[in-house]
């Protein structure tokens, strides 16, 4: 049984990690902000708790981007339209439920996030598959030792451990400093 001081030290090693890795969050948001500078997409997904993650964070993003007359992110979340989430899981498989929207809505150059906390959850790597066939730029938030999407995405950020609530809770943690990040930068 873990302790809320063990739970909470845990994640402050994590997070504490994460200086490691600017590096990774910089590059991210300088290619949001481009993305938004050439009107370009940015398409974000995971699965399960992942969903809500992108969800949340395309939020953020489109809420906060850009001053009137600046660079506004065109963000998208493909887990927000649940009729057509579940149609394509019903009539063709839930393994393809991103791939489909994918074959839709992006675009060559434009910026695919993808979140998986194990990095292997099957309808989440063949949409990075078909986002990387269509010429998207493609990053993944992973966790555990990042699974085939750390392998398949052109950057990756792995938050190592055996929790993936811990896991889940780092990726929002940069995912909210992304979005500041982005916010300043646009406002200009």
């Amino acid at each position: 049984m873990v302790s809320v001081i063990e739970y909470l030290a845990q994640l402050g090693q994590l997070v504490e990690g994460l200086k490691t890795k600017e590096q990774f969050i910089t590059r991210l948001v300088d290619e949001i902000v481009a993305r938004a500078i050439e009107g370009q997409q940015v398409i974000v997904f995971g699965n399960g708790g992942s969903a809500a993650t992108a969800s949340h964070f395309v939020c953020d993003l489109c809420n906060s981007s850009g001053a009137d007359g600046r660079p506004k992110v065109k963000g998208l979340c493909l887990s927000d339209n649940i009729p057509m989430f579940t149609a394509w899981a019903n009539d063709d498989s839930y393994d393809t439920v991103f791939a489909q929207q994918l074959n839709i809505y992006c675009s060559p150059g434009d910026l695919v996030i993808a979140i998986s906390g194990s990095g292997n959850s099957s309808n989440v790597i063949k949409g990075i598959e078909t986002a990387k066939n269509k010429k998207a730029i493609c990053f993944g938030l992973c966790g555990f030792n990042g699974g085939q999407l750390a392998k398949l995405a052109d950057e990756a950020i792995i938050i190592p451990g055996q929790n993936i609530q811990q896991a889940e809770d780092v990726h929002l943690v940069i995912l909210h400093l992304v979005a500041l990040l982005v916010k300043e930068r646009l406002k200009g």
